[in-house]
């Protein structure tokens, strides 16, 4: 458990017990953290996609969700930093 201060004071952040409770939460912050991804998008000029998985209940697996919602862009930019990362790693084995 964790606890962190924010602007309007202290947040426990725990797992959330109940599925209902949990599912309504996610949702929401969702929602926020694709807001906060178009903005920085569009703000830096970067390229940006979000991966998630939806919280399973009793009556629903867990579910992938992407933004954007164009499957090629968000294949895109994973295959852009799995190159970068390839470069990185062949610069290091250089020295």
């Amino acid at each position: 458990m964790r606890i962190l201060e924010m602007g309007r004071g202290k947040l426990i952040i725990k797992f959330i017990m109940k599925d209902k409770v949990r599912i309504l939460t996610y949702e929401k912050r969702k929602k926020g953290l694709i807001k906060k991804a178009q903005e920085f998008s569009i703000l830096c000029g970067v390229e940006t996609c979000v991966i998630l998985y939806a919280p399973k209940s009793e009556e629903t697996p867990a579910e992938l969700e992407i933004w954007p919602p164009d499957h090629a862009k968000v294949m895109h930019a994973c295959h852009r930093q799995i190159q970068r990362e390839a470069i990185v790693r062949t610069q290091k084995e250089m020295l």
